[in-house]
C-alpha cells in the first residue's frame, strides 16, 4: 500500500464516557509509528470535519508532535505519562501505621480533597480549557466510582484521629493490581503514610494472588516518581500526551 502525507493512518477512537461527562465530542488518537506522526495533521483535519471538539493525542516517548501542527490545531503538550510496574515478592513488612478498608459509614468528602491534591499535575488540571470546576468534578467522580466498585475493588485509608489523612485504591486485572489513586494529605507528608499505604497494598495483592502492581503518574510529578522508584517500581512505558482543541 502506498503512503502519502495526506493518508490518515492513525485511527480516531470516539470516547463516549469523556464526551458525555465533559459535554463535548472527544476522541483519542495513538501515535506509535513514524507514519502515524506524519499523518497526524490529516487526522486532526478529519476530526475537525467530524465536529470533534477535542482530541487526546498519545505519542510513544520517541515521538513528538511539531509545534507547527500544535499551533494549527490549538494543541499543547499536557503530560509525560509514566506507567510504573513492580513484580511482587512474598515478603513485605507490616505497615508502620494502621491501614483499613474504607467503609460506607465513612465520610467520603475527605477523599475528594485528597484526590484534588493528588491531581495537581493531572492533564485535566494542566489544561486550563477544562477549568477547575470540571477537574474537580472528574476527580469526585473517580472517587465515587472507586468506592462503588466500578473503578476499584478496594479503597484503603489511613486515619489520624477522626481525619482521613491518606488513601489508596486498587483494581485487580487478572494477575495485576492496578493502583488508581494514592494520596497523602499535604499537611502530613514525609511521615511514612504513603509508604504504609503502598506496603499494605503489596501485602494485600500477594494474599489475593496478584504477582504485579502497576501505577500511572505524570513525569512532572517528580515527588511521585521518586516515591515509586524508591519503592522498587521500574518504568514500563512512557508516552507524551497532547490535547488538541478543534
Amino acid at each position: 500500500m502506498s503512503f502519502t502525507l495526506s493518508t490518515p493512518i492513525a485511527e480516531i477512537t470516539f470516547l463516549d464516557w469523556d464526551s458525555r461527562f465533559f459535554r463535548r465530542k472527544i476522541g483519542r488518537v495513538s501515535v506509535t509509528t513514524q507514519q502515524n506522526l506524519f499523518s497526524l495533521s490529516s487526522v486532526l483535519e478529519s476530526a475537525h470535519k467530524q465536529q470533534y471538539d477535542l482530541l487526546y493525542v498519545f505519542c510513544d516517548a520517541g515521538f513528538s508532535v511539531s509545534q507547527d501542527v500544535m499551533n494549527l490545531y490549538n494543541g499543547r503538550l499536557v503530560d509525560h505519562k509514566i506507567i510504573y510496574e513492580l513484580t511482587l515478592g512474598d515478603d513485605y513488612r507490616v505497615p508502620k501505621f494502621l491501614i483499613r478498608q474504607f467503609d460506607v459509614t465513612d465520610d467520603k468528602k475527605p477523599l475528594y480533597e485528597l484526590a484534588y491534591q493528588s491531581g495537581k499535575y493531572s492533564r485535566y488540571r494542566v489544561d486550563q480549557n477544562f477549568g477547575e470546576t470540571n477537574f474537580k468534578r472528574l476527580y469526585r467522580q473517580w472517587i465515587d466510582n472507586s468506592i462503588s466498585g466500578e473503578l476499584a475493588d478496594e479503597v484503603f485509608i489511613h486515619n489520624m484521629g477522626d481525619s482521613i489523612t491518606g488513601f489508596i485504591s486498587l483494581k485487580q486485572n487478572e494477575n495485576t493490581g492496578v493502583i488508581g489513586l494514592i494520596a497523602t494529605d499535604m499537611r502530613y507528608r514525609g511521615k511514612g503514610i504513603g509508604t504504609a499505604l503502598l506496603n499494605h497494598v503489596k501485602r494485600y495483592a500477594v494474599s489475593s494472588g496478584m504477582t504485579r502492581l502497576e501505577v500511572t503518574t505524570q513525569g512532572g510529578n517528580e515527588t511521585a516518581c521518586r516515591f515509586y522508584e524508591k519503592n522498587q517500581f521500574s518504568v514500563k512505558n512512557v508516552s507524551n500526551v497532547y490535547h488538541c482543541w478543534l
